[in-house]
């Protein structure tokens, strides 16, 4: 059985005349979840996994892939963006938007 795990994120990055670090926008669809559709036998002849999450819910394997996403940002943007010559910039802002349902998901794996 040939198992293939997709992974998206973007990261949008723009930048002010000066070329400083302006705003970043990031997109991040859900990773692996359980799938929404209860007729899975009708699109492939093979077994389809057992699931062991309610439908729509994060895999252990998605909420890992999540851990190890945040966990690439939060470097990326201490390193690049918060420190700016070995200097902590506190005019930094962050708003990020989140389902509950995802939180609630991913501290079950946590």
């Amino acid at each position: 059985m040939v198992k293939i795990s997709s992974f998206l994120f973007l990261v949008f990055v723009t930048f002010s005349k000066s070329y400083d670090l302006k705003q970043v926008l990031i997109l991040s669809r859900h990773n692996i979840r359980a799938p929404l559709s209860s007729n899975l036998q009708y699109l492939s002849s093979n077994t389809w996994p057992i699931w062991n999450v309610d439908s729509a819910f994060l895999t252990a394997k998605g909420a890992l892939l999540e851990g190890y996403m945040g966990s690439f940002i939060s470097n990326w943007l201490v390193k690049k963006v918060c420190y700016q010559q070995d200097v902590l910039n506190k005019t930094l802002c962050m708003f990020t938007l989140t389902r509950g349902r995802e939180q609630r998901q991913l501290q079950k794996h946590l």
